[in-house]
């Protein structure tokens, strides 16, 4: 498999997990306007042989790769500090208080990692593998890449193991990248994780405020595949227009409301569902036969 399509597995797989809500928690934490990405991993922060979540350069940074750890080519996920200086790190010193952190989180919860692997490139030379441990502040150089996580071989990769330890590790992240870490600082990471998937829940329930109903997100995920991300009213494809980060705000319109077929029994077909726009999808409800897009579509000359 190759190693897009892995990025792309376990993007779709942490959807139905807490750390399918990363960049809803980054949203949150950094106090950011809008939400950066629906997924962990961007075609931006995708490599070769690594990939990084969206806005990771400067943070923990949830981390997957193909790596030769002890002369042995393996899978690694995890999260990671990168101390390579470039246009969005100018300066490695601003990682070092969250290195402090880490070390910090780790002093407390050591126990809880225990099963986990470290190592460190020190100017391109890597380290061999070893238990969790505190970070020297020696290693707070430029050129240093330092990782805590799971190893695996590389054609038997096990997606439910890694996204298991993302939501293991996503307290650490919390508590690192908090603007507030003393105040997290006594919370141990089962707490830390059932406040995450609080937060989870909240925004699932604030979806289904928003649409009335939850759909099945199969139908969705199949719609895609077969008419494609662009807007089939006014032919708007948002990865094109914005770039790919934009690529899933789009949405499915259901030309036969679940209201009308409400204890009918009635499964829902590709037929049943074509892909839009947000604005489209907004002004089709308004219209006055939703399930005429193509009239609609006429009507707007589009």
């Amino acid at each position: 498999m190759g190693f897009e399509s892995i990025v792309h597995e376990i993007n779709r797989r942490a959807l139905s997990r807490p750390i399918g809500r990363l960049q809803e928690l980054r949203k949150q934490i950094k106090g950011l306007s809008r939400l950066p990405s629906r997924h962990m991993f961007s075609s931006l922060t995708t490599f070769d042989d690594y990939a990084f979540h969206l806005g990771g350069r400067t943070e923990l940074q949830f981390n997957i790769g193909r790596d030769r750890v002890d002369r042995v080519r393996k899978f690694r996920h995890g999260v990671a500090f990168s101390l390579e200086p470039g246009q969005t790190l100018p300066d490695v010193e601003v990682l070092r208080p969250k290195i402090e952190r880490f070390n910090e989180f780790l002093k407390q919860n050591l126990q809880d990692f225990s099963d986990l692997w470290m190592w460190h490139y020190e100017g391109g030379e890597p380290s061999r593998k070893y238990r969790p441990k505190l970070i020297s502040s020696d290693l707070i150089k430029p050129h240093v890449f330092i990782f805590l996580g799971g190893l695996q071989p590389l054609d038997q990769i096990d997606y439910e193991v890694v996204l298991d330890d993302f939501d293991r590790l996503l307290p650490l992240y919390q508590f690192i990248e908090s603007s507030k870490p003393k105040g997290l600082l006594t919370k141990t990471p089962t707490q830390l994780a059932k406040e995450i998937e609080l937060f989870k829940e909240e925004g699932r329930q604030m979806e289904q405020s928003l649409s009335r109903r939850e759909r099945d997100p199969r139908v969705r995920d199949a719609a895609l595949v077969k008419y494609g991300r662009a807007c089939m009213v006014c032919g708007l494809d948002p990865a094109v227009k914005y770039g790919d980060f934009a690529q899933d705000c789009v949405e499915v319109h259901h030309l036969d409301p679940l209201g009308a077929r409400s204890g009918q029994g009635k499964q829902t077909t590709l037929d049943d569902v074509i892909v839009v726009c947000p604005t489209c999808h907004r002004a089709l409800h308004r219209y006055s036969d939703p399930s005429a897009w193509k009239r609609f579509k006429k009507e707007c000359g589009l």
